[in-house]
């Protein structure tokens, strides 16, 4: 046999290899590319949340709020969290990200979403993919701007590999205040650490900035445009301005009364002349703004110069009121107090007048109202009296005060319009009461008007809309508290 026949029939022989290992013999093995971590950032780009952080969702991705103390580093700022992926090799993976709630989180109407796109969070799984060195940092996963929602990552490769964050966000709000004093006050409160201590509770959290001092003013009544230019003054030399918008100004007061002017009070059937004793009139009536309430008290000592005593004159019966009516000065006139400077009614001496009968007409001013506190406006000045009915107010007391101006200032109580969550089941505003938005909690809803004098024992919540020692919001206004989106911050006043 020749040689080269030979060779054939060797090759005829010879096993031939299945197709597979010749393929394999001919390319490299594939390598699978494969997801290696998931973590929220934590100051750079490099280093990563490894345990909870306070996610503070209402502040700017900013310098400016980095305080070594709350804030630690930007990535503890807004509502977009930086979140860093890695693959273990180099190259563009394509994988799956989502948030997972790791608490009960705030639960929000598709209405309220729908009003306010910060009530959202990325609640579905999403897709994305790595740069060329194989990880990607991801900038626009966003959680909602409620307080108290934790969320950790939970991503998942092509493969089906899934790895969780190490880290979790706890998110709240932050803003600051500035307490403006105004100068000759002796009861100005001593601390806020009932106003601090409630808002943490509901997840804000408060910082105090130095407190500057204003000019005195005796009294803020229904205008309170000369009070805010006197506090401005104070306040642009204060902290607050290098902290706007996220800074409410406190400013102290003295009264915040409202002056009723020109009262008229008659009593008929009066008989008068020597030896008639005194006539008690009480000082009473409708009011201007709740006709429940009857007592007044006169307007004395509030402001230097004005006066609760107007005229006082008798009239004899079918006498003529040009010809026949006799003025009564005001020395007869004499104020019975309840403690000093407060009445509410008056002795009106008679007996220096002609004997006869008739009708005794007693002009007065007198207090409307007194406010424990306002909020002035829609910038970002609020202001609580530090004295009311002729008393010095207690710190507690002005704290109370303090928590529901400041309530209203972040969007309580919620009416459930614009950004704000959903309107509270208690909620009330001036057509049955207070001026404003309220809450009546505690109170009957039957009720028509719920600023009755007996009201306020009743009302369980700081939003209602007297002063009271409620210093907390209520079990109704509390989810709605959590909810707030104080993002915008506040305009200066």
């Amino acid at each position: 046999m020749c040689k080269s026949k030979k060779a054939n029939e060797a090759a005829k022989q010879k096993p031939s290899k299945p197709i597979e290992e010749v393929e394999a013999s001919c390319h490299e093995e594939e390598v699978v590319a494969k997801i290696l971590s998931v973590e929220f950032l934590d100051g750079t780009d490099d280093k990563i949340l490894g345990a909870e952080g306070k996610q503070f969702v209402n502040l700017p991705f900013e310098d400016k709020w980095v305080d070594g103390v709350d804030v630690l580093n930007k990535d503890r700022l807004g509502y977009k969290p930086r979140i860093k992926v890695k693959f273990d090799i180099a190259g563009a993976h394509s994988f799956k990200l989502k948030f997972v709630a790791e608490g009960t989180n705030a639960a929000f109407t598709e209405d309220e979403k729908t009003r306010n796109s910060k009530f959202k969070f990325q609640d579905k799984e999403s897709s994305y993919s790595t740069k060329d060195d194989g990880s990607v940092i991801i900038t626009d996963f966003f959680v909602s701007v409620a307080g108290d929602d934790v969320y950790s990552l939970s991503a998942t490769d092509d493969k089906g590999t899934n790895v969780k964050s190490t880290g979790k966000i706890r998110t709240l709000r932050m803003f600051n205040y500035v307490e403006i004093k105004m100068k000759g006050l002796a009861s100005i409160a001593t601390s806020l650490s009932t106003v601090e201590g409630e808002y943490s509770t509901n997840f804000m959290k408060l910082k105090a900035l130095p407190s500057v001092e204003m000019d005195h003013i005796e009294n803020i009544g229904s205008s309170t445009t000369t009070f805010s230019t006197k506090a401005k003054t104070a306040y642009l030399t204060s902290d607050g301005t290098k902290n706007e918008p996220y800074t409410l100004a406190i400013g102290y007061t003295d009264h915040l009364a409202v002056k009723g002017s020109g009262k008229v009070l008659t009593k008929a059937d009066v008989e008068v002349g020597p030896e008639k004793l005194e006539v008690n009139l009480k000082i009473a009536g409708a009011g201007d703004t709740n006709p429940a309430i009857r007592s007044k008290y006169l307007w004395k000592n509030i402001v230097t110069g004005e006066d609760w005593f107007v005229s006082c004159k008798f009239l004899k019966d079918g006498g003529d009121a040009v010809k026949d009516s006799v003025d009564i000065v005001k020395a007869k006139v004499k104020t019975v107090e309840v403690r000093t400077d407060m009445s509410c009614e008056v002795n009106i001496a008679v007996d220096h007048l002609p004997a006869g009968k008739g009708t005794l007409t007693l002009t007065v001013n007198w207090v409307d109202r007194m406010r424990g506190g306002l909020a002035i406006g829609s910038g970002n000045l609020i202001c609580v009296c530090s004295r009311a009915w002729w008393q010095n107010v207690s710190t507690a007391d002005q704290n109370q005060v303090i928590i529901h101006e400041m309530g209203h200032k972040v969007g309580m109580a919620s009416k459930g319009t614009g950004i704000l969550p959903e309107k509270i089941s208690t909620y009330y505003d001036d057509t049955k009461g207070h001026v404003g938005p309220h809450c009546h909690n505690g109170i009957p809803d039957s009720q028509a008007r719920f600023d009755n004098a007996a009201d306020g024992a009743l009302a369980t919540c700081v939003m209602y809309g007297a002063t009271s020692s409620k210093t907390a919001f209520c079990g109704v206004c509390k989810p709605i508290v959590r909810k707030l989106d104080v993002t915008s911050g506040w305009g200066r006043f």
